[in-house]
């Protein structure tokens, strides 16, 4: 079955956190491994700060490996190659030139912290896409098709709202078009659903500017939803 979905931009911003990504007890767990001796003693808006203050004490490839070692587990990155993401790092946006995409997510947790201990003198500034995206649906039924495979029905919608010539569509174009796409998820760092008014469904979605900064300049615009094997087209 196909029908159409409209989908409007409501909101483009540039973020440099991921909302919920460092937490009172992520600062806890950092100046610990920091062996900074009196972290019970610290109010929890206090934390961040005395973290940036441990952190800048270290060279910036110890912090950096620090922190990796927080945040990767050992499948992710061996002790060499947190090694070597510790001098790059400095130089290069791991979040978006790191070969591997299911790490970019993490990279760019790192790098947050990492940016507002050390500056834009040290390390690359961690610029991220928070979008909000209204999507109206002909009916419930492709409403309830939809929902049953994000995120990657939702990159799909996005990637079709952006020029043919960027990264997304010239790398996954073919994956574009699988029913399932795997890579979404590393994509597409977070999608949350804001709100569900039946036919119309609102997204906030949260990825990395390298695969959707062109999503700024994007009129409203219409797909064609083919329900059976999720695939779109315009």
């Amino acid at each position: 079955m196909k029908s159409k979905i409209e989908i409007i931009k409501q909101q483009y911003k540039t973020i440099e956190r991921i909302p919920d990504s460092w937490k009172p007890t992520d600062f806890t767990a950092v100046l610990k491994l920091l062996e900074y001796d009196d972290v019970a003693t610290l109010a929890e808006n206090e934390l961040e700060e005395m973290t940036i203050l441990a952190l800048s004490d270290l060279e910036p490839h110890e912090a950096a490996e620090l922190l990796m070692q927080y945040i990767f587990s050992k499948d992710e990155l061996n002790k060499g190659q947190i090694q070597n993401m510790g001098n790059e790092m400095q130089t290069e946006k791991a979040w978006e030139e790191y070969a591997g995409i299911e790490l970019h997510k993490q990279f760019f947790i790192v790098g947050d912290l990492l940016y507002k201990t050390f500056g834009g003198g040290t390390f690359p500034h961690p610029e991220a896409v928070e979008l909000t995206v209204q999507l109206t649906f002909a009916n419930e039924h492709a409403v309830q098709e939809f929902k049953k495979s994000e995120p990657s029905n939702i990159l799909k919608v996005i990637a079709l709202g952006l020029p043919e010539t960027v990264v997304l569509n010239r790398l996954y174009k073919e994956h574009l078009q699988e029913e399932e796409m795997e890579e979404a998820s590393h994509i597409l760092w977070q999608t949350q659903l804001e709100s569900d008014g039946g036919l119309t469904l609102t997204y906030r979605i949260i990825s990395s500017e390298y695969w959707v900064e062109a999503f700024k300049y994007t009129d409203p615009y219409t797909v064609n939803y083919a329900t059976g094997d999720a695939t779109f087209s315009l």
